[in-house]
């Protein structure tokens, strides 16, 4: 004779297999009393072709994965429908990001006129050059500013 042994918690161990159901979900098995369900309920959900049983705990979070993939539903609705409202197509958003980027890159450079640009093409010796003339010309200003923190 088989016995089997509920995953409740109760730990009931018995070979009257018509007082258990599995959980279709997590396959953790149930007594009749700890699922909630009668003996009779059971014989019917088992005889049922198509017909399962799902525990508690796999009911919830069967619920809450429904509602997230409804949420995320929403968000791309949303998403789609601002991105045609914008009227900006990937590339060109792609750019706007870049010369976003590039302006806060830039707010903190002064523009200097008549200065000669460095001809060297590694960026590390026309940025070294450019440091140098800024603090020349900011050292040849009458108020003698100190330029030690200009980087």
């Amino acid at each position: 004779m088989v016995s089997i042994k509920s995953s409740c918690g109760c730990n009931t161990t018995s070979s009257e297999t018509h007082k258990f159901i599995d959980c279709c979900v997590c396959k953790k098995i149930y007594l009749h009393s700890c699922a909630e369900l009668s003996i009779t309920e059971i014989r019917t959900i088992k005889s049922k072709k198509g017909v399962s049983w799902s525990c508690r705990n796999c009911n919830i979070l069967s619920s809450d994965i429904n509602d997230l993939k409804a949420a995320i539903l929403s968000l791309r609705n949303d998403l789609a429908a601002r991105e045609k409202s914008a009227g900006i197509d990937d590339k060109a958003f792609e750019e706007l990001l870049a010369e976003l980027g590039d302006r806060n890159n830039r707010k903190q450079n002064i523009i200097m006129f008549g200065v000669p640009e460095s001809d060297t093409h590694d960026a590390n010796t026309r940025r070294s050059r450019e440091l140098e003339t800024v603090q020349a010309v900011l050292k040849a200003l009458p108020s003698g500013m100190n330029t030690d923190h200009i980087e």
